[in-house]
């Protein structure tokens, strides 16, 4: 498996984008967030957030965990 982290920019460079949650996590398990323009090279990412998140919430990224995205909600 690639590690996504690595696909060319600088990972910090993707710190603070907003997407939209279309698969939100249920359980200990991951979500799926997307954007509209590509975050290191890849439209969806896995994602885990502190904070309970539905599908079509605004998730800003926070940090990465292998090839998981960290995030908090918007207006949260």
């Amino acid at each position: 498996m690639v590690d996504k982290t690595k696909a060319g920019i600088s990972r910090d460079a993707a710190l603070g984008e907003v997407g939209q949650v279309v698969k939100a996590p249920h359980g200990d398990g991951r979500g799926v967030v997307r954007f509209t323009m590509p975050v290191l090279g890849e439209d969806e990412w896995d994602f885990i957030c502190v904070e309970e998140v539905a599908e079509g919430d605004k998730v800003l990224i926070k940090d990465f965990s292998g090839n998981t995205l960290i995030v908090s909600r918007l207006g949260g």
